[in-house]
């Protein structure tokens, strides 16, 4: 009996307590959390760093760039995303899932439509922007 017992603890802390004490770690760091330089995938909490300046209105600075950091403010939260630059200009991919499952996994395109306000963090550089589809 005492076995079974820690055994369902240990079971309810590494499956429910680790992984919601890393969301709370997640939700409150400056900006996306990295696991690995080369591997972002979570969102993190709102930028609390960066000098924020002026849009610019010719983005080819960012060409060779393949991600930044976007923080909506609708939801307060922020991810890595995947961007590209065309004659200046900026797109952000938004690879919007049209599967059942696809709305649960990835709602920063549904709170866009909502509320299009975001700030993109570049190398400690805020820019306040508005996504228009």
């Amino acid at each position: 009996m005492k076995t079974a017992k820690r055994y369902s603890a240990t079971v309810l802390t590494f499956f429910v307590l680790i992984p919601s004490l890393f969301f709370v770690y997640m939700r409150l760091h400056d900006g996306p959390v990295e696991f690995v330089p080369w591997f972002t995938i979570s969102t993190g909490g709102p930028f609390r760093s960066g000098q924020l300046l002026p849009s610019p209105k010719d983005w080819t600075f960012l060409k060779n760039r393949e991600e930044i950091e976007m923080e909506t403010l609708n939801l307060g939260t922020t991810k890595t995303i995947w961007t590209m630059v065309v004659d200046g200009r900026l797109f952000v991919a938004s690879g919007r899932r049209q599967t059942w499952y696809g709305k649960y996994w990835k709602q920063w395109p549904q709170r866009v439509e909502e509320d299009d306000r975001i700030i993109l963090r570049v190398d400690d550089f805020l820019y306040e922007q508005r996504l228009v589809p």
